[in-house]
């Protein structure tokens, strides 16, 4: 058992800041919360936290890549459907470095928990060491994990039918699935009880009717994740007149046991069904913004009575800042309605990510996680708190209540030279890497995609 003293403590988003406050944990999850009495301070096993102490944040929607590995898919210029297919010209890094450094990153920003989306065409020795190689970065920093392995097997970088100039080889076949999630339900089994394993389309429009009841067929216990209507292309994109949304449904994919990241272009009906049904929505701002495809009027999500969550998305930060997550979401709704306050927001990035991963977490409270970030602030309200923070405010950083954060010099040493590491073979290969995005964006044709965005 261990009781931590915090000086400044916000239980949850709509909560006051309030002072002198101990946490008593015991198994990882929080038994009290309560003033502190004269008796917490002479115990053996108190500790001091000074500073504000607080809910960890959850990226709600990320692919573990390290800033090095975001930096060369900032491609400006291109339209969201040129851009997709410009990924595959990427700079190959190694999947475990890479993944090992987005950790460190979302550790270092205050994240405790992440839902992380792995999709490639690899063969199926290739998707298990992919995912491996997610579950040990993971471990290695203790940052609370719900993988997500993705599937597709049509009409990617196309309409069917149409021809986008690039096709990928699928290494694992539609029938393998069940056997390689199998295999995967066993890695998992196997890992620290920090990592869970979900399952999703990539996209639903992404996978063929056959595809989608092998993944309703294999869900079994496991969280479904998906990116769902992110593009307004994508709601008409297999041409039938049924949205990706309503196969999804019609597949059972979607409950209380699903999320959804972007839901930019969700109509009014849908949004009922979804608030129904019980799914969050991932609100990615600044991806969205990065990517040109559109603004989420997240009010109305709130309206329909949708839980939102917050993810980064591994695309447009300059480094992993999940305040400047809170601020862009503020900034978009400004731009749509003006309508969300920093308590949503904040309430996205800590609740919101607990409905999206199924975790008891999000707030400091009896029976949840004992997940805190402890912050060098002095901000007395919520708003500051949001408009006035970033990562070089995280003090520490607790999962279960093990410490996680700050790293010895040490390790800091070593994530510094996997940064360079990574920096460097990006750099190494900048001029071949434009010489492929160019060759594979000199057969793409917008209208092979069914038009801008």
């Amino acid at each position: 058992m261990t009781v931590f003293l915090c000086e400044r403590m916000l239980r949850s988003a709509d909560a006051e800041i309030e002072p002198n406050m101990a946490v008593t944990v015991e198994a990882g999850r929080i038994l009290s919360v309560a003033a502190i009495a004269e008796q917490d301070r002479a115990r053996v096993d108190a500790i001091s936290l000074p500073g504000l102490t607080m809910p960890g944040l959850i990226d709600a929607h990320t692919h573990l890549r390290s800033t090095p590995a975001i930096e060369q898919s900032k491609l400006p210029g291109l339209e969201f459907a040129q851009w997709t297919v410009a990924l595959n010209g990427m700079t190959p890094v190694p999947q475990r470095l890479d993944a090992e450094v987005a950790a460190v990153e979302a550790l270092r920003a205050g994240v405790t928990g992440v839902q992380v989306i792995l999709h490639s065409f690899g063969d199926r020795q290739q998707r298990l060491a992919e995912l491996s190689d997610a579950i040990a970065a993971l471990e290695q920093t203790g940052v609370r994990g719900l993988v997500v392995v993705g599937f597709t097997d049509q009409a990617e970088y196309a309409r069917p039918g149409a021809d986008s100039g690039f096709a990928p080889h699928r290494g694992m076949l539609l029938e393998e699935w069940p056997g390689f999630l199998d295999q995967a339900r066993a890695l998992v089994a196997a890992a620290s009880d920090t990592i869970s394993l979900a399952i999703g389309p990539v996209a639903p429009q992404w996978c063929s009717d056959q595809a989608l009841e092998v993944l309703a067929a294999a869900r079994g216990e496991l969280r479904v994740h998906t990116h769902l209507h992110e593009s307004d292309t994508h709601r008409e994109w297999l041409g039938d007149g049924e949205t990706p949304l309503a196969r999804l449904h019609r597949h059972g994919l979607l409950g209380s046991f699903a999320s959804v990241a972007h839901g930019v272009h969700l109509h009014g009906d849908e949004l009922a069904l979804l608030a129904e049904l019980g799914v969050t929505i991932v609100h990615c701002p600044n991806s969205n913004e990065c990517l040109g495809v559109g603004q989420a009027a997240v009010s109305g999500w709130l309206a329909a009575g949708v839980q939102p969550a917050l993810g980064m998305d591994s695309q447009a930060t300059p480094k992993a800042d999940m305040f400047a997550e809170m601020r862009a979401a503020l900034e978009t709704s400004r731009l749509c309605d003006g309508l969300l306050e920093p308590v949503n927001v904040l309430q996205f990035a800590t609740l919101g990510g607990a409905a999206a991963t199924g975790a008891p977490s999000g707030e400091i409270a009896p029976g949840k996680f004992a997940d805190l970030v402890v912050l060098a602030s002095s901000a007395s309200t919520v708003a500051e708190l949001v408009s006035e923070s970033d990562p070089g405010d995280v003090r520490a950083v607790f999962v279960g209540g093990a410490a996680r954060w700050p790293l010895s010099a040490q390790q800091l040493e070593a994530v510094d030279a996997r940064t360079v590491e990574l920096q460097q073979i990006v750099s190494l290969d900048s001029a071949q890497r434009q010489s492929r995005i160019g060759a594979l964006l000199s057969n793409f044709t917008l209208e092979s995609y069914g038009g801008a965005r």
